[in-house]
């Protein structure tokens, strides 16, 4: 089967190679909405797949930017992820996911980078801060000149754009609505690795407590990982005291599952007996059994903005200086059936 070039594409889209060249590549457009839609459709018709190595010669772009996470089978990752990889097939760069999951803390991390600068562009960081420090990560910015953008996670010196939620704001929202419902003895499950986002919630929660006079106990804040299988483990050790909570704040959605899950399999009805909520309202929580009330991260808007930032750093470098900033996402509280009153 013959190569389709990009002078086939062109005459095929009725336009000039130039100008299937421009959108192609995410260059300055010089076209309508519609041509524009009419090329990429047409690439989409052809299978037509971009000379990278020519196009790197000529503009000493790799076309590649790294994702890296935590963990990319964690749901909120899997979430920036898929929006992340569609986004991108408009645009003329690919995507290296890695995953930090099954390595160990720094020396990894700084051997990942070092690999890496030569065939990335750029990088974006949905936390994973257990990986790679701050240090790891502005040591690679200033010795590599290669932009990076974080999601769910701050460098400290605000030399590194980020993206994140207002994890205050939610916690406290969440917080309120358990209280409107009655609920006082409310129970937290925290990231034991106390990352921002986490130390962020944690510390709210605590103010909290206090400013409510609520119950402050250490067997309502239970430390856990991400996955459902901690918040499992988290729903038996509170299956285990003396008093259940009436209502539980997971770390994220995940978290929640496992612990609907754990008091379920020993007849503990969710919300009827306890009422359990969680973070991030990826798309699962609205068809788990019950619906999961939740605090909505957006990772829609989140990734977007997180990708928009980058490519702009990679496209415009001289302009980049005024790109640095902090972009907080107003967190919004999704009320499902897993949150009911508490029993009197």
């Amino acid at each position: 089967m013959a190569t389709i070039t990009l002078t086939d594409l062109a005459k095929k889209a009725r336009v000039s190679l130039a100008t299937a060249s421009r959108v192609l590549s995410g260059g300055p457009i010089r076209c309508s909405e519609r041509t524009r839609q009419r090329i990429l459709r047409t690439a989409r018709q052809l299978n037509y797949v971009p000379n990278f190595s020519a196009r790197t010669l000529r503009t000493g772009k790799s076309y590649n930017i790294a994702v890296i996470a935590y963990d990319i089978t964690d749901a909120f990752a899997v979430e920036c992820v898929r929006t992340m990889e569609a986004y991108l097939e408009e645009t003329p760069y690919r995507a290296t996911w890695i995953s930090c999951a099954n390595k160990t803390r720094s020396r990894d991390g700084r051997q990942m980078l070092q690999e890496l600068a030569l065939s990335i562009d750029g990088m974006i960081v949905i936390a994973a801060e257990n990986y790679l420090s701050d240090t790891d990560l502005l040591r690679f910015w200033a010795a590599e000149k290669k932009p990076i953008v974080t999601v769910i996670r701050r460098l400290r010196g605000d030399l590194i754009p980020s993206v994140r939620m207002n994890n205050d704001i939610g916690m406290r929202r969440l917080l309120d609505h358990l209280i409107e419902l009655g609920h006082r003895r409310i129970a937290l499950t925290y990231n034991r690795y106390m990352h921002p986002s986490a130390s962020q919630r944690y510390r709210t929660y605590r103010k909290y407590v206090a400013e409510h006079d609520l119950p402050d106990e250490k067997a309502l804040q239970l430390p856990v990982d991400i996955t459902m299988e901690d918040g499992y483990r988290a729903g038996e050790l509170m299956l285990k005291t003396k008093k259940l909570p009436t209502a539980v704040v997971a770390f994220n959605d995940l978290g929640a599952f496992g612990i609907i899950q754990a008091f379920g399999e020993e007849g503990v009805r969710v919300p009827q007996e306890v009422s359990v909520a969680g973070f991030d309202d990826i798309r699962m929580a609205r068809f788990y059994n019950p619906s999961l009330t939740s605090v909505a991260a957006d990772y829609e808007k989140m990734a977007k903005l997180a990708l928009d930032t980058l490519l702009a750093m990679i496209d415009r470098p001289d302009e980049s200086a005024g790109l640095a900033a902090d972009i907080i996402i107003q967190p919004k509280l999704v009320l499902r059936n897993s949150t009911g009153r508490a029993r009197v």
